[in-house]
């Protein structure tokens, strides 16, 4: 386990370990950490379609979590807020589980300044560039407001539905510029009924889901609305109804979201709803020439 100055990075491939170490430093944050939260507990559920085993990082410092960081290939590396100096012992960590099971690291995800340090390192290492893909918005909401009905109404998404879910979905992540398609991602959401839909006069409208708590905060994401269907108020009211039933939930105390900082449209019209901006992140691309 490499130290760097008063740090001491962990380093694991069990998530049962990781949760027993980071699961109080992740719920002290759980709007800036929910995706951390997410992706904890689809590991302890069995994993969500990764092309290799995740592994896990937390770094203790003053005998405390300081950070932590963890990678789901082929997805980017997630990571918290660091601690000055923590970039460096995760980034050779990273490098040599890249080495010894031949996998791309794609990139960094996670708060500005900490993903930017992570990234700096990775791409040094490998004499390599880094690219901003997706500055994002994370959005806090604890009280929501009421917005126009467009007529129609929200349900499950059901198995009839799932070829155009996948249609929906691989759309969406050519809008945000995701090359990866999370096929098992999308599969499990539908089988645990978290997937929904807008449908006005019988036909769907716009997707959106609405993802199992973590740490006491519900978040939604995947919003869609194909668009021959936009402008129309149905993805705004689809966000602010599964925002009721999300925070009718037991245990749910907030909702949060995240937006392309680029996209005034959906800034604006998530506003409306109740969501507050609290953070920036980004996600970096490593290996783009400067």
């Amino acid at each position: 386990m490499p130290e760097h100055e008063h740090l001491r990075l962990h380093a694991t491939g069990d998530v049962e370990e990781y949760a027993g170490a980071v699961t109080p430093f992740l719920e002290r944050e759980p709007v800036q950490r929910n995706v951390l939260l997410t992706v904890m507990a689809q590991a302890r559920g069995g994993g969500a379609g990764w092309t290799r085993t995740p592994l896990f990082w937390w770094v203790v410092s003053g005998g405390e979590v300081a950070g932590v960081a963890s990678w789901t290939p082929p997805f980017p590396v997630l990571v918290s807020s660091l601690p000055p100096g923590a970039a460096t012992p995760i980034a050779e960590s990273v490098l040599e589980r890249a080495a010894a099971t031949d996998t791309r690291v794609a990139g960094v995800t996670g708060p500005r300044d900490s993903a930017w340090a992570l990234a700096r390192v990775l791409a040094g290492r490998t004499h390599a560039g880094v690219a901003t893909r997706v500055r994002m918005i994370v959005h806090e909401l604890r009280k929501v407001r009421d917005v126009p009905d467009p007529g129609g109404a929200m349900r499950i998404a059901a198995p009839a539905d799932s070829d155009l879910v996948h249609h929906w979905m691989r759309a969406f992540n050519a809008d945000i510029g995701e090359a990866h398609y999370p096929e098992g991602n999308v599969r499990s959401a539908l089988e645990r009924r978290r997937i929904w839909l807008w449908v006005h006069a019988g036909a769907p409208r716009s997707t959106a889901t609405l993802i199992a708590p973590a740490g006491g905060v519900a978040r939604i994401g995947g919003v869609y609305t194909p668009p021959r269907h936009r402008a129309h108020g149905y993805a705004r009211r689809l966000v602010q109804q599964l925002s009721v039933a999300a925070l009718a939930e037991p245990g749910v105390v907030a909702c949060t979201l995240n937006t392309d900082a680029a996209n005034p449209v959906s800034n604006s019209i998530y506003g409306q709803v109740g969501y507050v901006p609290v953070g920036e992140h980004v996600q970096l691309a490593v290996g783009h020439d400067e």
